[in-house]
């Protein structure tokens, strides 16, 4: 399958949970590409299986053959963007929180539920040879 990713706002936070997101999916061997909200462009939305995008609604431009995943991770000030108006079959909204508090009631076209974030489990870090120094100066008495 063919993923797309997306967040809503060029930030490391965002940037790095599509990031973590898209590695596994990678790591099955299927295509991954992840572009910022400058890029989201009918062009660049083209043949692909699934957009998942952070706090963005389904755009007008994506293919109707494209299941599209919004994660709602933010309540933004300017209003939530239009998540189930613009749904279609089989869409799903995701939610940090309880979706029915964002009015993300299930309608029938599209499923809406929780989806929080998680941690990457690392791998122990390397032991780094540990090194010593000193600086040594001098400090001469002010001028006169």
């Amino acid at each position: 399958m063919r993923f797309l990713f997306t967040a809503a706002r060029n930030q490391i936070y965002d940037a790095s949970v599509v990031e973590q997101l898209a590695i596994p999916l990678a790591d099955a061997r299927h295509f991954c590409s992840i572009i910022g909200p400058l890029e989201r462009t009918p062009e660049n939305v083209k043949g692909f299986d699934v957009a998942i995008e952070v706090n963005m609604a389904r755009p007008e431009f994506l293919p109707k053959t494209c299941r599209h995943v919004a994660w709602v991770q933010d309540v933004l000030p300017q209003g939530e963007p239009e998540y189930a108006a613009r749904a279609r079959d089989g869409d799903l909204v995701y939610c940090l929180g309880d979706p029915d508090v964002l009015r993300m009631k299930n309608a029938g076209k599209f499923y809406a539920g929780q989806l929080f974030t998680g941690a990457e489990v690392l791998s122990p870090p390397v032991a780094l040879p540990t090194i010593d120094f000193s600086i040594a100066g001098y400090i001469p008495e002010p001028f006169p």
